[in-house]
């Protein structure tokens, strides 16, 4: 073969070969029979494909809907999603994105979630929308914004969470948030969801759960357990703590003298317990009377503090504050108060409860003998 002929030849092969991978990238994604467009014939054609051993997808590329990669039956029912129930285009990429958040979370006794639960709620729609609301997500108490990125690989959904803050920073304290997310374009099949959260200790169990996605609608929730800050903890204003309060020299017998300093509880008997701290010491005019309520193990730590935005008054004052806690389980514990106003010496508002599965209710109080208690 001369020069110039075995450089003809090989020009043409090259010319047919580019002309064969321009048709194949010119194909329409569905359209497996080659016809230009996606119809209920393309759904035919892949049941003869798949299960009676007719020809292949033209290009066999267009058979590959779901856009992972391999033609198979999950092709099929993206396919019939589409043509009937309004799932996504074929070859169309799944997306997901942060929709709306709560603010820092308060709980109440009717709370469905108690804040010692890490939970993911999530709801399909049969055809390409997925749902997620991610139930105590642990931020910043006041972060500039929350974000998410989502990114979806083959059967694997990863939600890696995010917080910034404006040029004040952060603040001192942490919080639980509800963070709604959705993913569009998504079709029905098996998928792995995975939660990477901020705030988590080592040792801590992942959000990391499987859930399988069928042409009709679906929802459904994974939990796992938080044992630390911010979780178990109650992070909430004062439950109405009123004015400084007023004694007359005379205190009735059924009034607490402001020489001492009580915890009154009652507990329903199925996890609601109610706590009034009696005689609390604080400025005599604060902005806000706030506590951080933590529960680990078998022992309840109430640390109350107090904001002076406007720089508070030059005296001290004795107030009755209330608290509620929500999904505390019968049991024994130990519930201990750090006061801000509490001598070093002075005996610590410490003592046990043992609470049955039955209503019960309790009172301790410990003396005090300094300003500002024990003053008229």
């Amino acid at each position: 073969m001369s020069k110039h002929l075995y450089l003809k030849t090989a020009i043409f092969f090259v010319l047919m070969f580019m002309l064969a991978l321009s048709a194949q990238s010119q194909y329409l994604c569905g359209d497996v029979d080659g016809s230009d467009q996606i119809n209920v014939a393309d759904i035919t054609y892949l049941v003869r494909y798949f299960f009676t051993e007719g020809p292949e997808p033209v290009p066999l590329l267009a058979g590959d809907c779901d856009f992972n990669g391999d033609v198979n039956i999950g092709d099929l029912t993206h396919l019939v999603s589409y043509l009937f129930r309004g799932g996504p285009t074929p070859c169309s990429n799944p997306t997901g994105t942060l929709v709306d958040h709560t603010g820092c979370k308060t709980f109440q006794k009717s709370d469905s979630t108690s804040p010692n639960l890490d939970c993911v709620e999530y709801e399909y729609d049969g055809g390409s929308k997925l749902t997620l609301k991610h139930v105590n997500a642990g931020f910043n108490c006041c972060p500039g914004s929350i974000e998410a990125d989502i990114t979806i690989e083959n059967s694997l959904i990863t939600i890696t969470e995010s917080e910034s803050y404006d040029s004040l920073g952060p603040c001192a304290c942490l919080c639980l948030f509800d963070v709604d997310m959705e993913i569009i374009n998504l079709p029905p099949g098996e998928y792995t969801i995975k939660v990477n959260e901020l705030n988590l200790d080592e040792g801590d169990e992942i959000l990391d759960f499987t859930i399988s996605l069928s042409s009709s609608p679906s929802s459904g929730s994974h939990c796992v357990g938080r044992d630390h800050y911010p979780w178990g903890y109650y992070q909430t204003a004062a439950v109405d703590f009123g004015e400084c309060k007023t004694f007359q020299k005379v205190t009735p017998p059924d009034s607490m003298p402001p020489d001492q300093d009580c915890i009154e509880y009652q507990y329903d008997g199925q996890g609601f317990l109610s706590i009034n701290h009696i005689n609390a010491g604080f400025n005599c005019c604060p902005d806000e009377l706030a506590a951080i309520i933590s529960i680990e193990g078998n022992v309840i730590t109430i640390e109350e503090v107090e904001y002076l935005y406007t720089g508070g008054c030059y005296c001290l004052c004795l107030f009755d504050l209330g608290y509620e806690i929500t999904g505390l389980s019968p049991g024994e514990y130990t519930v201990k108060v750090i006061e801000p106003y509490k001598d070093p010496d002075d005996e610590p508002l410490e003592f046990n409860i043992n609470l049955s599965s039955s209503p019960s209710s309790g009172q301790h109080c410990v003396y005090r003998s300094h300003y500002p208690w024990g003053v008229y």
